[in-house]
């Protein structure tokens, strides 16, 4: 069964029913209650996320209490029906607006929550930063392994922001915490908090921070936290400013009761940030460009040196070692592009070769020049000699067309591959930017390579 679909069928039904309750047609209006009823309760069935049906369980309640109303009292409604539940942000009455505030919410936490058991990113696969890694590890999983460590004065960290230069590994840090803590994580970013509706992204900052603490203990990610928290200045919109507010509010209640809800943010840039935001943050954490060693590790790994995904490639322990020096100043995603790039090389040549050579395995392999010797037949003509094979080397005049898709041997990756990809990539990171980085991290940050 579409779960999803179903859901949406029975919000559309309970529109219907609205508009016709608004219209003061009990008759019809409660039809269409009780047949949107009916198609959420379907969905609330099938429905895996706990979260949802929470949700949607106070939303039945109070259209059971609006269809019941009309059927006892047969009269219409008044303009604004309040809720049975003292709780606004997820329960409300038959408004139309109030069933737009219910859409963001479903689409919120469907959208924004993720099982770490979904993401396949670990501590190992995040190299070098030891210090940001001790810094996460003491904020989110030690206090779940060890709560009784945790007691009294001594209380985990609530909020951390990672800093630093674009590419650094920001976000793959927030997946491998996913991950790791095993904790109900909600990944957000202003895309998924600001809307053109007055009234509604305070609303949706609200509900997010509350069903974190329903499902704590849990961790709020907030991608790009500088868009949400900039500096607060003259003649920003109001409804910015309401935002902003809220989510502060927000972040000074994380923590400070037993919710186990933990806020991790990132930024590429700091300095933009609300002094009011900074100060939330009880730690900053600066996530600086690799360094000679983790670069080498990232080129190991970029080729799935050591498991099964492993691309076939001829490079030693010396060529990756050459291949970390010569990408100073390289984030680890311009390292990943290098890698990418490389890893195309072998496919390139294939696709653009004229003559193949067969190998022990049956399979062909592009020569590695054109023509492959001095006797090689080679047409110069329009017409090509295509299907021509040499008699003093072998090798076939064949285009990558001409073969089946299991008789194609790539070759390996080599060290050239790996040269000539560096040679078209350019590092993105600027020294004036970094620093700046060093700067902010000596007045208000923590070092965490």
């Amino acid at each position: 069964m579409d779960v999803p679909l179903m859901r949406k069928q029975g919000v559309a039904t309970i529109e219907t029913a609205i508009q016709y309750d608004h219209d003061k047609k009990i008759q019809e209006a409660f039809n269409f209650y009780v047949k949107g009823i009916g198609q959420l309760m379907l969905a609330i069935k099938y429905e895996k996320n706990k979260s949802i049906r929470q949700i949607l369980l106070i939303k039945i309640s109070g259209y059971i209490d609006r269809a019941e109303t009309l059927k006892d009292h047969n009269r219409s409604p008044p303009p604004q029906s309040s809720s049975p539940h003292e709780n606004n942000d997820t329960a409300s009455g038959v408004d139309g607006d109030d069933e737009k505030q219910t859409t963001v919410i479903l689409n919120t936490v469907t959208n924004t929550k993720i099982n770490g058991g979904d993401i396949d990113v670990t501590w190992n696969d995040v190299v070098g930063l030891k210090a940001t890694k001790a810094s996460l590890y003491e904020a989110v999983i030690l206090p779940k392994q060890f709560p009784s460590m945790f007691t009294g004065k001594r209380i985990p960290w609530s909020a951390i922001l990672l800093y630093g230069p674009p590419g650094t590994g920001k976000s793959f840090l927030a997946k491998a915490v996913a991950h790791e803590s095993k904790s109900t994580f909600f990944s957000i970013s202003s895309s998924d908090i600001m809307s053109k509706w007055q009234g509604e992204s305070e609303k949706t900052v609200t509900a997010l921070f509350k069903q974190a603490r329903m499902d704590s203990p849990s961790v709020i990610f907030i991608d790009e936290v500088d868009s949400l928290a900039g500096e607060r200045v003259d003649g920003e919109q109001e409804s910015t400013r309401r935002v902003k507010t809220q989510l502060l509010m927000e972040m000074q209640g994380v923590g400070s009761s037993d919710d186990s809800v933990m806020i991790l943010a990132a930024t590429n840039t700091p300095w933009t940030l609300d002094s009011a935001f900074r100060r939330r943050f009880q730690r900053r954490i600066f996530v600086p460009l690799p360094d000679m060693a983790a670069r080498t590790e990232m080129f190991r790994k970029g080729l799935g040196v050591g498991d099964s995904s492993c691309v076939t490639h001829v490079l030693d322990d010396n060529d990756f070692r050459s291949l970390g020096e010569k990408t100073e100043g390289y984030s680890g995603s311009d390292v990943t592009n290098v890698v990418r790039s490389a890893i195309m090389e072998p496919i390139r040549k294939c696709v653009s070769a004229k003559q193949f050579v067969s190998m022990d395995n049956g399979r062909y392999r592009p020569v590695d020049e054109y023509p492959n010797c001095a006797y090689c037949p080679i047409d110069t003509t329009a017409s090509p000699s295509r299907g021509k094979v040499c008699e003093r080397c072998g090798a076939q005049c064949k285009q990558i067309g001409d073969l089946d898709e299991g008789a194609l041997d790539i070759p390996p990756v080599t060290m050239n591959d790996m040269l000539l990809s560096l040679d078209t990539m350019s590092k993105t990171v600027s020294e004036q930017e970094l620093d700046r980085f060093t700067k902010w991290t000596i007045e208000f940050g923590q070092d965490g390579s």
